[in-house]
Order: structure tokens, then C-alpha cells, then sequence
């Protein structure tokens, strides 16, 4: 498989520690429950390599997005409290908290006006970029290559907005995971997968 870059993105921590609650008026102090209950429930991708994947060999979530949680609890926090991950995927890591099953999540997300109006995003951690792969063999160049194909995309994520943007007679095909979607390519169901 090979990559193709072809627009720039923000990978993103929510870390929302006083994150909106249903109301715009009501606030909810994570960072003081936290502290009270000791534990503080991070979301966590698992099905994203380097940020954060299941070992297969011990069957915990590994990499740089969990690496980063434990730092920060431990940063804000001290021994104290514990980090406790909880799965999430791009489709629904805001739901998740809204409705308070997660504290906070740190899970590859792209900052959009949209999003800030459920959610508090801090800084951005990780410049990123979204890509494109393709089989070997491919002829497809660049996103204008997507027309009149069938493209593989992740539910939740901003993929499905960029390829419409940059090449709007492409068929989009959604699938829950990134397992999913790459398993979709291999299988030939698409002509590429757009991620990040």
C-alpha cells in the first residue's frame, strides 16, 4: 500500500475538564470529580497504530495517545489518581462525553467548528495530515483521482467531508473502525481508504 497527502489536519486532545454539559448553561467540574473519585476515564482509540492499538500479546491499548494520557494524570493529578481507558472510535467519542461515561478523551480528533460547539478542545499535540492509500497497483495520483470511485472512509471522522469537497462525484463507503475499512481495501470493496 502507499500514502498520498493530501490535506492538513489536526490530530487533538479533548481534554475538557470543564466540559459543556446537555445545557450551555450548566457546567459540570471534571477536574474536581476526578480528584474525588481518584480515577479519571480517559477515551482512547484502539484501532489506531502508533496512537493507540490493541497488543496483541497482552490484549492492553498501547501508544503515543496513552503514553500521553498516563503523563497528564500524573501531571494534574500526582499518584493519586488512577488512568482508567475506555475504547472509543471517531463515531463516538462526543456522545461518550455527553453523556459522562468518559472524562476526557484523547483519541486523534480533528478540531472543526462544529465540534467546538458539543465539545472544549485544548491546544492541538499533534500536527497530522489525512491520506489516502491505494492497492500497489492503483492509478489513483492525488484526491482529484477519487471521482467515479468508490472511497472507504471511517464513520465519525472528517474524511467524508474532505472528499467531498475535493472530489464530490465519489461514492463514500463507511465503515464503524479503521480494522474495517482496511480489511474493505485488501478485499477489494474500494478503490482507496481515506484516513487520518
Amino acid at each position: 500500500m502507499r500514502k498520498k497527502l493530501f490535506f492538513a489536519t489536526f490530530l487533538t486532545i479533548l481534554l475538557a475538564f470543564t466540559l459543556t454539559a446537555c445545557s450551555q448553561k450548566k457546567k459540570q467540574n471534571v477536574y474536581q470529580t476526578v480528584k474525588e473519585t481518584k480515577t479519571i476515564n480517559w477515551g482512547v482509540k484502539a484501532d489506531t497504530p502508533l496512537f493507540g492499538a490493541i497488543n496483541i500479546k497482552t490484549g492492553q491499548i498501547n501508544g503515543f495517545e496513552i503514553d500521553l494520557a498516563k503523563a497528564l494524570t500524573k501531571k494534574m493529578f500526582g499518584k493519586k489518581v488512577k488512568a482508567n481507558f475506555v475504547t472509543t472510535t471517531a463515531n463516538t467519542k462526543i456522545q461518550l462525553l455527553k453523556n459522562k461515561n468518559i472524562d476526557a478523551a484523547i483519541a486523534a480528533m480533528t478540531i472543526t467548528p462544529e465540534r467546538e460547539k458539543q465539545v472544549d478542545f485544548s491546544k492541538p499535540y499533534f500536527p497530522a495530515r489525512q491520506s489516502i492509500m491505494v492497492n500497489d497497483h492503483s492509478k489513483i495520483k492525488n484526491v482529484k483521482d477519487l471521482n467515479n470511485k468508490k472511497v472507504l472512509i471511517v464513520k465519525g471522522t472528517t474524511s467524508a467531508d474532505a472528499v467531498k469537497k475535493f472530489a464530490p462525484k465519489a461514492e463514500i463507503l463507511q465503515f464503524d473502525d479503521y480494522g474495517q475499512a482496511f480489511a474493505a481495501l485488501k478485499a477489494g470493496q474500494g478503490g482507496c481508504f481515506c484516513y487520518g
